[in-house]
């Protein structure tokens, strides 16, 4: 599944790592998700640029680290997303295999394997 993935255009990487985050249509690896999360943020993906920010400020799977928590959010902010840092608890985008493109996603990585 993993090389199939590689292939994947910047959101399909950042769905990928959803899809690993929660557990959906793939055994649930939130440290595997989170480079999902870094590769699509890198590649210019604004709810992976979010994702990957407040996991920083957090210290979630990465070293807490406010100065590229804050870079990150800031991408996303100018990309157009909210990005509300005072937020308690990390906004969690549900993931399912139902949801729109994602079946369609997980039948053409199988259909690679």
């Amino acid at each position: 599944m993993r090389m199939a993935a590689e292939s994947l255009e910047v959101e399909g990487a950042y769905t990928f790592g959803e899809m690993l985050w929660h557990g959906a249509g793939v055994a649930k690896d939130r440290q595997e998700a989170v480079r999902w999360f870094k590769r699509s943020a890198k590649a210019g993906w604004p709810r992976a640029q979010r994702r990957i920010g407040k996991l920083f400020l957090k210290g979630t799977l990465v070293p807490k680290d406010a100065k590229k928590g804050k870079l990150w959010l800031s991408r996303a902010a100018r990309a157009g997303l909210d990005v509300d840092v005072e937020e308690e608890e990390e906004e969690e985008e549900e993931v399912s295999a139902d949801a729109p493109g994602v079946g369609r996603k997980i039948h053409w990585i199988r259909a690679e394997l």
